[in-house]
């Protein structure tokens, strides 16, 4: 899977960055972006939270937003992990 960074926000009130990546073909499973996320901007994948991922109908192209946060303390400050919502839960 590749992704393409088409825009990127700086946001040093809340210590993250949004950014938004484009991605080829079916549209891809969440776990897998973030494994890339992560690989892309070296932040631990429980520091980012993917906002979405879509893809218009009859399109081979996603679209995903995620917010990348500095650290896991700080994600944790500032959106609330729900429980079962996370991949925390599932270690």
């Amino acid at each position: 899977m590749e992704l393409k960074k088409i825009k990127e926000e700086e946001n040093p009130l809340l210590n993250r960055k949004r950014i938004v990546y484009e991605s080829s073909g079916k549209t891809p499973k969440r776990e897998d972006v973030l494994e890339k996320i992560s690989a892309l901007t070296g932040k631990e994948k429980d520091a980012i939270s993917i906002k979405s991922i879509t893809q218009a109908y009859g399109s081979s192209t996603s679209v995903i937003e995620a917010n990348v946060y500095e650290s896991v303390e700080d994600r944790k400050k500032y959106e609330p992990i729900k429980e079962g919502k996370t991949d925390e839960t599932k270690k």
